[in-house]
């Protein structure tokens, strides 16, 4: 079994209180609160659709694309992104790649995340050896912890959560403040097989913007 150590570093995040209620007719849908049941969850291919809002540090645009997570071990899936990316204000794109390892073998129950950007692919071993970690994900909240942060930007304020009230898709938000960069990412996934239409991201980069304009890190209002 490969399984990934992470080097957890401070950096603070905090725990959206803003739940969606289900649809009207639909039944609440339960959610997985486990590693193993994050795991089951995620596997297979998926739309991606992300909207980028930065006041510093950041190229604010809009996402298209796709996404898998595929097993790489029994312990670690692989996450690979593709699509293109359109900067705000231009009507070009450009092809752009992202891939992560998730470790779900932590006996804290934790999630593990990392970049994974080795040259040598001969194995799954090798792949592993090479990553670096990003930050964790903690199930039972489905928020984002233990971020990685450099010297230059330690006061930095994280805050991430993995919303997933359907079945078929699950929206994450990331939001950061810090000397070095300020800025706000809505991203939605919807299952390659399910045939609900994306959304308009041109009224998330709305949201967004409001939402920076406001002062406010948190994508969605408490309740």
């Amino acid at each position: 079994m490969i399984a990934l150590a992470p080097l957890l570093l401070g950096a603070t995040f905090s725990t959206p209180s803003y739940s969606r209620p289900p649809d009207d007719g639909e039944p609440q849908y339960i959610r997985p609160a486990t590693a193993d049941g994050l795991r089951t969850y995620m596997i297979g291919a998926w739309k991606l659709q992300k909207a980028m809002v930065y006041k510093s540090g950041g190229v604010s645009g809009r996402f298209t694309g796709s996404c898998v997570f595929e097993p790489l071990s029994d312990a670690v899936l692989r996450y690979e992104e593709q699509g293109e990316f359109t900067r705000q204000g231009s009507d070009e794109s450009v092809a752009t790649r992202n891939a992560l390892l998730y470790d779900f073998s932590s006996p804290t129950g934790k999630v593990s995340v990392f970049f994974d950007a080795g040259s040598d692919r001969s194995s799954a071993e090798a792949i592993v050896a090479q990553a670096r970690f990003l930050h964790s994900i903690e199930p039972s909240s489905l928020v984002l912890a233990d971020v990685t942060v450099d010297d230059a930007d330690a006061d930095a304020k994280y805050e991430g959560y993995f919303e997933i009230e359907r079945p078929n898709s699950f929206m994450l938000t990331w939001s950061m403040a810090g000397t070095r960069q300020e800025g706000q990412i809505l991203s939605l996934f919807t299952r390659q097989s399910d045939k609900v239409e994306g959304v308009d991201l041109r009224s998330w980069e709305e949201l967004i913007q409001a939402e920076v304009r406001d002062g406010r890190l948190k994508i969605y209002p408490s309740e």
